[in-house]
């Protein structure tokens, strides 16, 4: 993951951004990352971002990426699940947000108008292949946990239902929708919700939202016309795991339509050699009892055997109750698994080109 390039704001500047008006958040001026990690969950530390507010997602050329883009408004998550990447690589539990934000939208127009008059065209950013027109808020940080003091939902929401076909994920692991309810959001707008096992919610998941709560927050955005996604990412190996599964799906469609789901992820637990260590030192000792190999990426991932195994079982719960219409597809896995498992290989510009309108979902 990039270091972020940073500034600090004149104290006249700090005094006077909006973000100030935060209500249970200790709001913190620009700070070197270097001192991020003596700072706890409750602290919101604010940089100018003098970086791209728009980039793609940090997939890697070994394994099939679906194009998604980003809109980088800030970093980090007090959730803290024991598996997260986020504080791990952070070292804090500080949030940080870019009070530079207005530049951010203004960028991010540009480029929405641009495929709006265009809707054919590909839009590298950087130096990427072509992308989707599918920009997410939620990689480098929770898409809403924040939303309460940044209002940015809104503001995107907005934005995204004036610029057909581009489409924007707010991804979240909470239930705090209350800013997205009764906005005109134009069907451009995907709220998805990462999902897991009711023990891997509990034992590792302890300060997110329920799985009930995540799954009846979707539902209810559902009867205000958007329609939401489930990420199963990562799914984890314990004892027990296919029933744990098995649970969460039946529970899921007990709650929320088939048919407002655009898209289901599933990916399994990976990680830096390098994070391991962290995540240790959060609790994550029951996640390392499995077998792991070094991948193409550098990342530890289960063998494909087990990875295999664990796909095609989701799969088969999902199934019988799946739409035709929704995207079913593996985050960052290789060829050899999609051919095994779908018959194919979509290769990265495949799989780009099922999230640009009309979708052209694959069928399990």
């Amino acid at each position: 993951m990039e270091r972020q390039k940073l500034d600090i704001f004149t104290e006249e500047e700090f005094q006077g951004l909006p973000i100030l008006e935060g209500k249970k958040y200790k709001v913190l001026p620009s700070l070197p990352p270097s001192s991020w990690k003596n700072y706890k969950e409750g602290s919101l530390i604010l940089c100018r971002h003098k970086g791209s507010f728009l980039r793609p997602c940090p997939a890697t050329p070994q394994y099939n990426c679906c194009g998604l883009n980003i809109f980088h408004f800030g970093q980090g998550c007090s959730i803290s699940c024991s598996y997260c990447i986020l504080n791990a690589y952070l070292g804090s539990e500080a949030m940080v947000l870019f009070g530079n934000i207005d530049e951010g939208l203004s960028s991010l127009e540009e480029y929405l108008k641009q495929v709006a008059k265009d809707p054919d065209g590909d839009f590298p950013l950087a130096d990427t292949s072509p992308r989707s027109h599918r920009f997410c808020t939620g990689e480098f940080t929770d898409s809403l946990l924040l939303d309460d003091v940044t209002h940015l939902a809104a503001k995107l929401v907005e934005l995204f239902s004036k610029y057909p076909p581009a489409l924007l994920e707010l991804k979240t692991k909470t239930c705090q929708i209350q800013e997205l309810i009764g906005l005109s959001h134009g069907q451009r707008t995907v709220v998805s919700f990462s999902v897991n096992s009711p023990e891997v919610v509990s034992k590792e998941e302890p300060r997110a939202a329920t799985l009930t709560a995540r799954l009846k927050a979707a539902e209810k955005l559902t009867r205000c016309g958007y329609q939401v996604g489930f990420h199963f990412d990562p799914l984890i190996h314990y004892k027990g795991w296919e029933r744990g599964y098995q649970k969460t799906v039946e529970t899921l469609f007990s709650i929320v339509d088939p048919q407002a789901i655009a898209w289901i992820s599933l990916g399994c637990f990976r990680y830096l050699p390098n994070l391991k260590p962290l995540m240790l030192q959060k609790g994550a000792k029951s996640l390392f009892s499995e077998e792991f190999i070094k991948a193409d990426d550098g990342k530890m991932r289960y063998p494909r055997p087990l990875r295999y195994l664990m796909y095609r079982t989701l799969m088969d719960f999902l199934g019988e109750k799946l739409s035709p219409s929704t995207i079913l597809y593996l985050c960052m896995e290789s060829g050899r698994l999609w051919n095994d498992l779908f018959g194919y290989d979509p290769g990265t510009p495949g799989l780009t080109k099922m999230f640009r309108p009309p979708f052209s979902p694959i069928a399990p």
